[in-house]
């Protein structure tokens, strides 16, 4: 009786996928996809594709996912050819075709050569020609080039006049929704008790008056906190007004004391994450922004504009307190607007709900600014469709981490390595976890490299796992060779060899060498990782004047 009670669920289970999957009547090489046949994608795929910018892009992921990264020649300028193009772009901005996910692994050749290869005057929608803008100015930053990072960080219409306050205690995160003195006080001729952190006062921060972005970088020692920046806005005339946010954790405006937004996601956005339609009264007004941060240096960036995104060339912003009158809620009458990029895929599937590139995009333009929940909403439907894609799994993944549920983050990418093992990203999740690949026989260890390199056409994935076989064949030669090609061949990688630099000290025992390498990255880049590790070993050799040097010509050029 048990078993034709398990045929039954087993019956129900099925009929219920097959039907899930009927209802969704995608294109057949993202059926293929989602079912892991990969490379059956890419030739079904190849068969329809017609030269459309969702065709162009289309190959590229499922290049992708069958672990093929080398563009075509081109490809940038196809792309920004096509017509509404910035939409794209904005949505798969971390995809390895455009700029990757330059966050975590840096800024090298291929996505500095796709950031500095798309003119901002080529693209229309301001959010994304200003988000692009920062972008820039982030590689002239990396590439020590100052006087154009400061000149392109000047130029992005964001309110760069502001006092601060701050840390104030953030106990188990309920720092938003506890009222601190500096939301009513504008001045004060006495300290705010800050609790576990001291006293505190507003104060201007000199030399950042050109910078878009604003981070809480001096208030790092005191950890996660509350912090509070205040800026007054000169009005000639009132009007309809959009104040656009961008944040690293739980935030609150305030606009003439009057609460206009309140940000309960604690993840890291970028600019106009947030966009909120106010009344701006004429006149002198306050803007306070509050943000709660649990980890990490807090961070954010506003900007005010007109619904079209047009900037005000009327408003005037100083940092200088000066008296303004409050507001009501019912004056000042905030209503949240949609972000403009989730906007126009949330249109495109409203026209055609089974366009699954759409979705691809939409999920992908929610997660940029953090917007987990949202993105999880909006895969559920196909992860029950295809409960075994390890494509949604990845962006499942994604997606508990920003939320920090790394627990369940975890499981996704053991399932991925148990139901798919011949996925790129398989190889790559067993990669980093070193310890298990080194109790592995010589010769599973020596097949596992070989199928590693055989599952992706990135170069510097490759000689990585040959590298790791060398050190777990203990040929120190091997890893001499392979770490020369390495270091040699892919300078432009920072993040890859700043973690390698460990093996010539703490393998090879060449600091030496290491230093070499690190005074070249310091000559040629500005990587203030990089700048700490080579004051390290300077230190460790009794270096200490040629230590501090390094900083103080950081520091000098900084200010």
């Amino acid at each position: 009786m048990r078993f034709y009670r398990l045929l039954l669920v087993a019956f129900v289970f099925s009929a219920t996928c097959s039907q899930a999957q009927e209802n969704k009547k995608i294109d057949s090489y993202w059926q293929l996809l989602l079912k892991n046949q990969r490379q059956e994608a890419q030739v079904k795929f190849q068969k329809k594709n017609k030269g459309s910018l969702p065709d162009i892009l289309t190959n590229e992921i499922i290049a992708n996912e069958n672990g093929k990264f080398t563009a075509a020649d081109g490809f940038i300028e196809n792309v920004i050819s096509q017509p509404d193009f910035e939409y794209y772009l904005y949505a798969l901005w971390n995809q390895s075709f455009f700029f990757d996910s330059y966050l975590s692994t840096g800024f090298n050749r291929k996505n500095i050569s796709n950031i500095n290869d798309i003119p901002l005057d080529r693209i229309k929608n301001a959010t994304v020609k200003e988000s692009l803008r920062y972008l820039k100015s982030a590689v002239a930053q990396h590439s020590d080039d100052w006087g154009t990072y400061d000149q392109l960080n000047n130029a992005i219409p964001a309110i760069k006049a502001w006092q601060f306050c701050g840390s104030f205690e953030n106990l188990n995160g309920s720092g938003l929704a506890t009222e601190y003195a500096p939301e009513k006080n504008v001045t004060s001729t006495t300290d705010f008790n800050a609790n576990s952190n001291g006293f505190v006062n507003w104060y201007d921060q000199r030399g950042r008056e050109k910078d878009a972005y604003q981070y809480y970088s001096n208030h790092s020692e005191y950890g996660g906190g509350v912090n509070y920046a205040q800026t007054f806005i000169t009005n000639p005339t009132a009007k309809k007004a959009v104040v656009r946010l961008g944040s690293s954790s739980f935030a609150r405006m305030w606009l003439n004391d009057v609460l206009i937004y309140e940000n309960t996601n604690d993840g890291i956005t970028d600019m106009d994450a947030y966009n909120v339609l106010v009344n701006l009264p004429s006149g002198n007004n306050r803007l306070l922004v509050k943000s709660a941060d649990q980890s990490g240096i807090s961070y954010f960036i506003v900007r005010i504009t007109d619904e079209e995104g047009n900037v005000f060339n009327d408003l005037k912003y100083n940092a200088a307190p000066s008296a303004y009158k409050k507001s009501s809620i019912e004056a000042i009458a905030p209503k949240e607007l949609p972000h403009s990029v989730e906007d126009f895929f949330q249109n495109k599937l409203k026209q055609n709900p089974n366009n699954f590139f759409n979705t691809v995009c939409l999920v992908s333009a929610y997660l940029r600014n953090s917007k987990f929940n949202e993105a999880k909403e909006t895969l559920q439907p196909w992860v029950d469709a295809y409960p075994e894609s390890s494509f949604l799994r990845k962006y499942l993944i994604e997606c508990y981490t920003k939320e920090k549920d790394y627990t369940s983050a975890k499981e996704l990418q053991k399932n991925i390595e148990s139901d798919d093992e011949r996925y790129y990203l398989s190889y790559i999740y067993r990669f980093e976890d070193s310890r298990e690949l080194f109790k592995l026989p010589l010769p599973e260890f020596e097949e596992f490299v070989e199928e590693f390199a055989a599952s992706t056409d990135m170069d510097i994935l490759k000689k990585s796992a040959q590298l790791l076989l060398n050190i777990r064949q203990e040929d120190k030669s091997a890893v001499k060779e392979t770490l020369k090609t390495i270091t040699e061949d892919y300078k432009d990688q920072l993040s890859v060899l700043k973690v390698y630099l460990n093996i010539y000290s703490a393998y090879l025992n060449e600091d030496d060498k290491a230093i070499k390498i690190l005074e070249e990255i310091d000559d040629t880049y500005f990587d203030y990782g990089a700048l700490k590790s080579l004051a390290g070993f300077y230190n460790k050799q009794d270096r200490k004047k040629e230590a501090l040097a390094l900083f103080e010509k950081r520091y000098n050029l900084v200010d």
